[in-house]
């Protein structure tokens, strides 16, 4: 004698099909979850080490006198900082004067010619007679900055 197969019950069939569905959301929304944070975690370790990278081109001690080549390679480029370090050793050094306005604008005009006032030669006095050429030198100053107010 065989055995017939047996139906299921309707409420069988759909709490089965509720179960192979819910499996199916939940292992949709697990492997989106864990995409997410797994995509988060690479952003944020990827943002860290490129920090590193710019940090170490920017402060390594080729760069000085070549800030803007360095700069253009530490963010426009990925080329590793050894590699940064050595193409900057191989560069010329920037002349900042010859490119700064201000450095130029300070050299177009004539500047004074100063130095210590040689005429009482206070290194070789006392202290009481260098106190009294200083004493003298503010008076002479006084009287000199007045004469020129009262004109």
């Amino acid at each position: 004698m065989s055995k017939a197969p047996q139906l299921q019950q309707p409420d069988a069939i759909i709490r089965n099909h509720l179960i192979a569905e819910g499996h199916k959301t939940g292992k949709a929304e697990g492997l989106a979850e864990g995409h997410a944070a797994g995509k988060a975690e690479g952003l944020k370790e990827g943002a860290s080490l490129e920090r590193d990278r710019i940090s170490a081109i920017l402060s390594c001690t080729e760069a000085k006198g070549r800030a803007d080549l360095a700069n253009h390679l530490a963010f426009k480029t990925n080329i590793a900082p050894s590699d940064v370090a050595t193409m900057l050793a191989a560069s010329p050094v920037e002349d900042l004067r010859a490119s700064n306005p201000f450095f130029a604008a300070m050299n177009a005009i004539a500047n004074p010619q100063v130095g210590a006032d040689n005429s009482g030669d206070l290194g070789n006095m006392n202290d009481e007679q260098r106190a009294g050429a200083m004493a003298a030198s503010i008076v002479e100053t006084y009287r000199r900055l007045n004469a020129s107010a009262d004109s």
